[in-house]
């Protein structure tokens, strides 16, 4: 587990390190019995190794879900892939996150009324992520995490 702040900051510049640090402490603090998340996709019969993962943080909870190739909507809708109830902010299909093969990953807003920050920025248009990213939609946080600080 690549937790060593140095080695964060070497990697992914202190302010995306210190998110990532946020982002493991609230995980830890969030998992019950002291039970592990294991993180994969599976495609068919196929286990795909996930690129990064995405820490969610809405009004009651935290997650972890894997990020592999392709392309996940995060909304409160039953269209989105990745479902969020809990936040009435979010627009029904509010935001694309799109991991390209090469391990790249694109965020888009999808026209949302709320919008979406990331880093503190608004989102225009398509942005590329890196991990350590801080997104904001509605009242919930989605921090990009490496997959190797897991």
């Amino acid at each position: 587990m690549a937790t060593n702040r140095d080695q964060l900051e070497q990697m992914y510049g202190s302010e995306r390190a210190a998110n990532i640090l946020r982002g493991l402490a609230a995980m830890e603090q969030s998992i019950i019995g002291g039970e592990s998340q294991t993180l994969a996709c599976a495609v068919g019969d196929a286990q795909i190794a996930p690129v990064c993962a995405l820490m969610i943080s809405t009004p009651n909870k935290i997650e972890t879900t894997p990020l592999s190739p392709g392309k996940k909507i995060i909304g409160r809708g039953e269209k989105s892939s990745v479902q969020i109830e809990d936040d009435k902010q979010l627009s029904r299909i509010h935001l694309s996150l799109t991991v390209h093969s090469d391990g790249r990953i694109t965020a888009r807003d999808l026209d949302s009324l709320n919008g979406t920050l990331v880093n503190g920025e608004q989102l225009w248009g398509a942005r590329p992520l890196e991990a350590g990213d801080l997104i904001r939609v509605g009242q919930t946080e989605i921090l990009v995490l490496p997959i190797d600080a897991l």
